[in-house]
């Protein structure tokens, strides 16, 4: 039993990496450890242009983080920490056992519907804090998206598109999660987590 007890925490100061306050309003953030990167553990909510609280509800901005543009995105991390790129991302979903189970190993226990809960296995509590499409909000409790500092501009591949399209990561579905659900800037609000310096 006493060797159960001390696996339990060391598997815990192994993945939970501790906290941080953000010097610019005070507030404090769970971290983790996660491979190689320490991820904030809980989704950015620091005030600026160009973020939103879901449904304007300060109390969903509590719970779940604030909404933000991309180009609000790129500079809403506090110093230290910046917006992870799509490698980043991937080195996450691999760290965790691959795209197709991140999801599951990711995502919070709570507040998601029934059918889409995650495991949280390693502590990131991913959450369902919805999205701002250009018709209004949309998906709070079922769908859950990271911004990715990384751009995609192949005109082959997408004639249709305009050649600016950045890439929303982690998008959460089911038990997988992707890193490449392709937005237009300023046609989507969604969630940021940063990712600590190297």
């Amino acid at each position: 039993m006493k060797i159960f007890i001390f696996l339990v925490i060391c598997l815990i100061d192994i993945l939970f990496a501790g906290s941080f306050k953000d010097s610019r309003d005070g507030k404090v953030y769970r971290t983790v450890k996660i491979g190689d990167q320490i991820w904030m553990a809980q989704n950015l909510n620091y005030e600026m242009n160009e973020s939103t609280c879901y449904d304007y509800s300060e109390q969903n901005c509590r719970k779940y983080g604030r909404l933000y543009s991309w180009s609000a995105a790129k500079f809403a991390c506090p110093k230290g920490w910046h917006l992870p790129d799509t490698t980043e991302w991937m080195e996450l979903f691999e760290d965790v056992g691959g795209f197709e189970i991140a999801g599951k190993m990711l995502k919070s226990k709570k507040n998601w519907t029934d059918d889409d809960k995650g495991s949280n296995a390693y502590g990131f509590s991913a959450l369902p804090a919805g999205m701002v499409m250009p018709r209004g909000f949309w998906g709070l409790g079922i769908s859950g998206g990271f911004w990715t500092s990384s751009t995609f501009m192949n005109r082959s591949a997408y004639q249709n598109i305009d050649p600016n399209v950045y890439i929303c990561a982690a998008t959460f579905l089911g038990d997988s999660a992707y890193k490449c659900s392709y937005c237009l800037e300023g046609e989507r609000f969604f969630s940021v987590r940063c990712v600590k310096d190297y």
